[in-house]
């Protein structure tokens, strides 16, 4: 099992993948005024006899899903998609799809927004049949208020 600790900024991270059956413990520091931050990892091995096989994986680079993917599949937990990642994953997906389809990111989006309308349109229906409705009953609910003030 591949254990993942990242520094992140938005669209690039250093992140090492610890693939030991030894789990190190880290500690991470950083210094805003210097734009620093250091990564302190630290192997305490229980028995100093056997011998110690350490298995890393270091990546310095873009947060692309799919670089990250190919690298690990662990790795991809990298890009934090928020609290509707499970929304955002499937859609960039999609989008990535439309954009080999089309070959240019503004089409991809454009199809996306359709294709998002589309899947919407019988809850927007509804909506304005509702509000149809209440058109309807409005002037009933005004004359019942002026008459029971």
């Amino acid at each position: 099992m591949g254990r993942v600790v990242s520094v992140s900024s938005q669209y690039f991270t250093a992140a090492l993948m610890n693939k030991s059956e030894l789990f190190p413990e880290i500690n991470i520091s950083s210094n805003i005024e210097k734009s620093e931050v250091n990564a302190d990892v630290i192997y305490k091995p229980l028995n100093l006899n056997n011998e110690l096989n350490l298995e890393q994986i270091f990546y310095l680079g873009p947060k692309s899903i799919d670089i990250l993917k190919n690298i690990d599949k662990d790795m991809e937990k990298v890009i934090d998609f928020g609290y509707f990642g499970f929304l955002a994953l499937p859609l960039l997906y999609l989008m990535k799809f439309f954009q080999t389809l089309v070959g240019n990111w503004g089409f991809a989006i454009i199809l996306l927004t359709l294709t998002v309308r589309v899947i919407v349109l019988p809850f927007n229906i509804m909506s304005i049949r509702s509000s149809k409705a209440m058109q309807k009953v409005q002037p009933l609910l005004t004359s019942i208020r002026e008459k029971y003030k």
